[in-house]
């Protein structure tokens, strides 16, 4: 999860005064080890509708809706966590391979990630046509970057 359903914020993911990653097994939840109190950082706010994944998880695990944005068709409503996280780590993946970089979420920071899972969810919504368009995309790439292959291998004697 990258955004909070309840603040409609980007969660932080390391300290805005020495920049270190935050860890779960510390004394101190509200305060870096540096002696920054994390309340006092910047807030990056978003939209109800990127919060759309972060409020589906927070309903599934905990039976209550925070937001209450209604979207048709939206086929994510329809799953099981463990579907919907199976569902958006292989979209993702089939998304960054376009990129030919290699993905890694651990590198990544939240808002980074948060953009990629944005793009995710889109797919999902109004389904099935956002989908269609995301495989016609991954399609046409993979299709561009075979023809350029096979090109540079025909090519690339001359």
């Amino acid at each position: 999860m990258t955004v909070c359903p309840i603040h409609q914020c980007i969660l932080i993911d390391s300290c805005y005064s020495c920049n270190k990653k935050l860890m779960w097994n510390v004394n101190s939840l509200s305060k870096c080890r540096c002696g920054f109190r994390y309340v006092e950082g910047e807030v990056v706010t978003v939209s109800r509708e990127e919060t759309l994944l972060a409020d589906l998880i927070h309903s599934l695990t905990l039976g209550d809706h925070v937001n209450q944005l209604q979207i048709n068709n939206f086929l994510l409503k329809k799953l099981t966590l463990l579907d919907i996280n199976l569902l958006i780590n292989y979209t993702l993946l089939e998304i960054k391979e376009l990129d030919k970089k290699r993905f890694e979420t651990s590198s990544m920071s939240n808002i980074e990630l948060h953009q990629m899972i944005k793009e995710v969810i889109h797919a999902f919504m109004n389904w099935p046509h956002n989908f269609y368009n995301l495989l016609d995309l991954i399609t046409d790439k993979k299709k561009a970057r075979d023809l350029k292959i096979r090109f540079s291998r025909v090519l690339g004697r001359y």
